[in-house]
């Protein structure tokens, strides 16, 4: 389950059949809320709210692309993961083996894509 954000009582989640993002309340969809746009999925405040937290114990980075305007909010480790392993990059230039320290001036198509499902 994608959760974009809890606060307080409301959980803001993303249908994984049609894409869309809708609100659900622990006091209004007690027992749970189906998706308003496609209505073939269902979740529970306690389900978004359980993911939310587990989502949140990891490293999660939020920033806008300023040239798109595009925001991502993302697993930071695992993205980085991803990097190193697949695009092999990061890993071995002197900032990151000195400093622990690596900056996209700008997103490359294949970082985009990559970062795609975190757009909030």
């Amino acid at each position: 389950m994608k959760v974009h954000d809890c606060h307080g009582n409301n959980c803001a989640v993303q249908c994984p059949d049609c894409g869309r993002s809708f609100i659900i309340s622990e006091f209004i969809d007690r027992k749970g809320r189906i998706c308003p746009q496609c209505r073939s999925w269902s979740a529970s405040f306690k389900e978004a709210r359980a993911a939310w937290k587990a989502q949140d114990s990891r490293p999660i980075l939020t920033f806008t692309d300023h040239k798109s305007g595009t925001t991502y909010r993302y697993p930071h480790d695992q993205i980085l993961q991803t990097l190193m392993d697949q695009q092999g990059i990061i890993r071995g230039t002197r900032s990151w083996e000195e400093n622990g320290l690596y900056h996209f001036p700008q997103l490359s198509e294949v970082q985009q894509r990559l970062l795609e499902p975190y757009i909030v």
